[in-house]
């Protein structure tokens, strides 16, 4: 047992002079190297002020554990749970998107199939497909089709009401320098139809109108 040197040790860890350790201790300077000498030996309260000082056991500063053991310890033990904690953020994150991908396959089946939209005295209508969790829109001119107006898109589902579910289509299409436009459908079940809510470039005139199934 070399309490002399444990505590020159864990002075020199906490970086403190033998004069600022005697002022923390309330005693003299002489009295630390002393203690560090083996001379004398600090009585038990002054043990336990050591021991408080320096944040360790009352048996490392008797008995000397070895503070990069210990350290060590205490840093597998921190960056362990900095780990767990991310690991367990990532899971939930995976576990989120699943669930919300699962959620949005399930509530987009109700738009799966074809539907029609054909204004009166229009030489045109809307056909609209919807597969999975895609859609597609065509326009016909006098029953043959347009070229020119034919878009593709992702459905996502974000909310319902009673018995409606609404749903956000992002249009991308750089055959048609088509951009993060946004397609608004709200899915009746009840009535079987969907109401469909274009911005106004690409609407023909017709911002909003219903469809129904085919």
């Amino acid at each position: 047992m070399n309490i002399g040197n444990n505590i020159r040790q864990l002075r020199k860890a906490n970086h403190l002079s033998q004069e600022e350790l005697a002022q923390k201790c309330n005693v003299s300077r002489q009295t630390i190297s002393r203690w560090e000498s083996n001379e004398v030996l600090p009585d038990t309260n002054n043990l336990l002020i050591l021991s408080k000082l320096f944040n360790v056991t009352l048996d490392e500063v008797v008995f000397g554990k070895k503070q990069k053991e210990t350290n060590k310890k205490r840093l597998i033990r921190k960056y362990g749970m900095t780990v767990v904690l991310i690991l367990s953020l990532i899971l939930n994150i995976i576990f989120y998107m699943q669930r919300y991908k699962e959620t949005n396959d399930l509530l987009s089946n109700n738009l799966q199939g074809e539907y029609i939209y054909q204004p009166e005295e229009r030489n045109y209508y809307f056909i609209l497909n919807a597969h999975d969790n895609n859609v597609s829109f065509d326009v016909y001119l006098n029953d043959r089709w347009s070229e020119t107006w034919s878009w593709k898109g992702q459905i996502n589902f974000e909310m319902n009401f009673n018995n409606l579910y609404i749903y956000s289509i992002e249009l991308n299409d750089e055959t048609y320098n088509i951009e993060d436009e946004q397609i608004q459908l709200t899915y009746d079940t009840d009535k079987d139809q969907i109401l469909c809510s274009f911005p106004e470039r690409l609407s023909l005139g017709i911002q909003s109108f219903t469809m129904i199934r085919k």
